[in-house]
């Protein structure tokens, strides 16, 4: 056997033995054995309260609380504090990470948590609360040295963890450690229709001049065949054939589905570009007057409605007020296309005048 062909088959067994070994090693948790579990597994069903703040910085502090079974936050515009609706999605996803968060023990005793940022007055907390009181705090250090974690300790520990989610990615915080106040705009919730056009069955808008009607139906018509002797044995049977019909100030018309398709894309889903406060004074002059009511079906049977406020044309912007008591702005096209369904571009207001030969 040539010295090649040796040289070969020895980095061959080498390799092989190297990778028995790897797949033969314990895992880290068995050869470090400091990994626990950090904060508890609590039903997240039972969270009410939800307080994230930046140290030092807790004049602009997240608070997310549970009422009615959503989740709202509170904003301030123009200096006045307000709740709104939060985006569940993001809620669910820091409850999620922080049930039963577990990591590696790094070290313990005050002296070490300057070198995680987890002073006293350092670092981003978090407080989770129920309705018999608070569950945990937690503070949030630096980011890991490994993707997707970060340095941890409860708010009453000497203890550090290295653990196995960055929670500071879920306050939308991309440096190494907290800096600047907590953003609140991202946990908004500015969607105000959810639903889509293919699941709406029926829309309808309602003013002191204005009535329109638009609603999905089935007609029945007999199944056609080219055979006239299978024709007479079907003539019981019928095909269901969906149609939309529009109504306005009492007038019925059948609508083409491309048409409706078109229509309704411009309406739904909405939304909004801010949340408005109550009390303010815009939303007194906007509902003095109100555009009207529009309401909507979807096919699993909700109903659901938006008071319309007068559009500010200045501003371009209409004011909106859902079931919930919340108020938005969203732009004047949606509410223009609301109040006059089916306009053609081009098309103006009045009648065109003649125009004299001469």
């Amino acid at each position: 056997m040539k010295s090649r062909q040796i040289i070969i088959l020895g980095v061959i067994f080498v390799i092989l033995v190297g990778l028995y070994f790897f797949l033969q090693r314990p895992s880290k948790q068995d050869v470090l054995g400091l990994y626990e579990n950090i904060t508890p597994s609590f039903n997240t069903e039972d969270v009410t309260e939800i307080a994230v703040s930046v140290k030092g910085k807790e004049e602009k502090a997240l608070l997310i609380h549970k009422k009615d079974g959503n989740w709202i936050v509170k904003v301030k515009r123009d200096g006045k504090e307000f709740w709104a609706p939060a985006k569940s999605t993001k809620v669910e996803k820091v409850l999620n990470d922080l049930k039963g968060l577990d990591g590696e023990l790094r070290g313990e005793g005050k002296d070490i948590f300057a070198d995680f940022n987890l002073k006293d007055d350092q670092g981003l907390s978090i407080t989770i609360k129920g309705k018999d009181g608070k569950f945990f705090e937690i503070r949030v250090g630096k980011k890991g040295p490994r993707w997707g974690t970060s340095f941890v300790r409860l708010s009453d520990s000497k203890k550090v963890y290295l653990a196995s989610k960055d929670l500071l990615v879920d306050f939308d915080i991309w440096s190494k450690e907290p800096q600047k106040p907590i953003e609140i705009q991202p946990w908004i919730d500015m969607k105000v229709i959810s639903s889509g056009y293919v699941n709406v069955t029926r829309c309808a808008f309602s003013s002191k001049t204005i009535n329109w009607n638009l609603e999905r139906k089935e007609e029945d018509k007999k199944a056609k065949d080219k055979d006239s002797q299978a024709k007479k044995e079907s003539s019981k049977d019928y095909t269901n054939k969906e149609y939309w019909l529009f109504s306005k100030n009492g007038k019925e018309i059948k609508k083409k589905d491309k048409e409706v398709r078109d229509y309704l894309t411009k309406i739904f889903p909405l939304y909004a570009k801010d949340v408005v406060s109550p009390q303010s004074g815009v939303i007194k002059n906007a509902f003095k007057a109100p555009l009207g009511t529009f309401s909507w079906k979807t096919k699993d049977g909700v109903q659901r409605k938006l008071n319309i406020g007068k559009v500010d044309e200045k501003a371009n912007i209409c004011l909106i007020k859902d079931n919930r008591g919340n108020y938005f702005k969203v732009d004047s096209s949606w509410c223009k296309n609301i109040e006059k369904p089916f306009k053609k571009k081009g098309e103006k207001k009045g009648k065109k005048k003649k125009v004299k030969k001469k």
